[in-house]
């Protein structure tokens, strides 16, 4: 699979997210403590309720 297929779901933006961004897969970062990573533009939301009301959107 092309990476640029796969989605990361993750809430540690250093270990789930950034590694899947740099490979070029799509992201969606649980941020719960609402941090500040400028560089991120993905998807963020606050919690996993959040996360399955988005991806229910889609």
């Amino acid at each position: 699979m092309r990476p640029e297929k796969g989605l990361s779901i993750g809430d540690n933006y250093i270990n789930d997210i950034a590694p899947a961004i740099n490979i070029g897969m799509q992201t969606v970062y649980i941020d719960l403590y609402e941090s500040e990573y400028l560089e991120y533009n993905g998807r963020k939301v606050k919690s996993i309720s959040e996360l399955i009301k988005e991806m229910n959107s889609l």
